[in-house]
């Protein structure tokens, strides 16, 4: 599963993208992959804190949106990993079985939001 959004990009300077980072969405298995994009999420949005600073190299900007969105964008990580992780880990296959239709069903907030399955 890659996770990533349209301003996640290197924290420290790189020129990584979140164009860059779904690419590796196609490198994985096909039947076992999955892509949760998340418009307006940087790199922090993934992160599951607000920290201001990153190993004391100065303020870390974060553009308004992705502030504006945190508390969304950590809500839909968490239930669609949670899912994801349940389709694939549970220990039977019932347990597996009955999370993989709730990935196919899963509402994204934000009309940029998508989770491609494949």
């Amino acid at each position: 599963m890659v996770a990533t959004g349209s301003l996640d990009s290197d924290p420290l300077g790189g020129a990584l993208t979140g164009a860059g980072r779904a690419g590796v969405y196609s490198g994985l298995p096909p039947g076992q992959r999955a892509l949760l994009w998340l418009e307006d999420a940087d790199h922090m949005s993934f992160a599951g804190n607000a920290s201001p600073r990153i190993n004391g190299r100065g303020a870390f900007e974060r553009a308004a949106q992705a502030w504006a969105l945190e508390a969304r964008h950590h809500e839909a990580v968490a239930g669609i990993t949670a899912l994801w992780w349940r389709s694939k880990l549970a220990s039977s296959a019932e347990d597996r079985s009955s999370a993989a239709p709730g990935l196919r069903q899963v509402k994204l907030a934000g009309p940029g939001d998508r989770l491609s399955l494949s």
